[in-house]
């Protein structure tokens, strides 16, 4: 071993080769660290408006559904849904009135509207998700669409703009 290489203590109890699981050791192996400027940010996410928020998610994709609704959880809020169909979403808000929701706007011959239209009429504030060619629907164009996929950053932000503005 060269000079100026220092082999790694092993904390007590750790053995070399492999571990309990039948995993490889690899001395001195640690997670890496997030930058202080994003530990901050998922503070302030966690601990301000989107902590504990009923976000309604309509979303007919499982995949945009799921990556949505995770990166939802992980800042703090409470997932309604998601909703795979109008019907569903509509189930749901019989149950329960959100705090903001996020519709998918391209979903074709289903009919969105009735949702929008529930949400509108109860006060919460929502916004569209859909693909880069999607604009606000007919009716709507006061509210955002945000292109799928979507940034996790670009997703919080969004959902923390409804929260503390809801008219846009």
């Amino acid at each position: 071993m060269p000079s100026f290489v220092k082999p790694l203590a092993r904390p007590p109890g750790m053995h070399a080769g492999r571990d309990r699981l039948g995993c490889k050791d690899i001395a001195g192996t640690q997670p890496a660290r997030r930058a202080s400027g994003r530990r901050r940010e998922e503070h302030e996410l966690r601990h301000g408006r989107l902590q504990g928020a009923l976000v309604l998610v309509l979303e007919n994709e499982w995949d945009v559904a799921e990556e949505t609704t995770g990166i939802l959880r992980r800042a703090g809020c409470r997932v309604l849904g998601p909703a795979p169909s109008v019907a569903s979403a509509l189930d749901l808000l019989e149950g329960e009135t959100p705090d903001a929701a996020l519709l998918e706007a391209g979903l074709g011959a289903q009919m969105y509207v009735a949702v929008a239209d529930r949400l509108q009429e109860d006060g919460v504030p929502f916004a569209f998700l859909g693909g880069r060619d999607h604009a606000a629907p007919v009716g709507y164009d006061a509210h955002r669409v945000l292109g799928t996929p979507v940034s996790a950053a670009t997703l919080r932000a969004e959902v923390l703009a409804l929260l503390t503005d809801p008219a846009g």
